[in-house]
């Protein structure tokens, strides 16, 4: 009796590491789409490539460090930035409105979905963010979370991009 091999998506991209830009091409239509590929070509423009982790998940590093973890998935993505040295640059984020790409995307503490309320973290954290004050974040994960990006969201992640890199070749 012959087997029937039934391969899961993970294992079938384990074995073709299939590029980003692929993922992208067969999960998203639109402007979800455009918006992430040009994403991913800013990012290779800038040398600063998308390494894959799992079935639906590249990291980015930049001097040895993440900087950006993508997730691409059945018509959603997300990405989310880790900013070290976001605080350095507050003056020109407010000057410029940047402020919202964080505000709008803040990721909250979210106890008994990955969080465990038996952690100090669970029901967030408070913290003064970009002169606000945010009550809940996650303090398990990133400030932000940003859930099919908009274009201006894209853009503005792009230039706070470029401000922690700067700020990661001085330190």
């Amino acid at each position: 009796m012959s087997k029937i091999k039934n391969e899961t998506i993970v294992q079938e991209q384990a074995k073709v590491k299939p590029k980003i830009e692929d993922i992208i091409a067969t999960n998203l239509d639109g402007d979800m789409k455009r918006i992430a590929l040009d994403f991913i070509a800013y990012l290779r423009v800038n040398k600063l490539n998308p390494v894959k982790t799992s079935a639906y998940c590249w990291k980015v590093n930049y001097k040895g460090k993440r900087i950006f973890t993508i997730n691409i998935n059945k018509q959603s993505w997300f990405v989310l930035p880790y900013f070290d040295y976001i605080n350095d640059f507050e003056d020109f984020v407010l000057e410029n409105g940047l402020q919202n790409v964080y505000w709008d995307n803040i990721y909250y503490c979210v106890a008994g979905r990955g969080c465990n309320p038996k952690k100090s973290c669970a029901g967030g954290t408070t913290t003064i963010f970009f002169g606000k004050e945010i009550k809940g974040i996650c303090s398990c994960r990133i400030f932000a979370w940003l859930d099919k990006p908009s274009e201006t969201e894209i853009n503005g992640i792009k230039i706070l991009s470029e401000l922690e890199r700067q700020a990661r070749a001085k330190s």
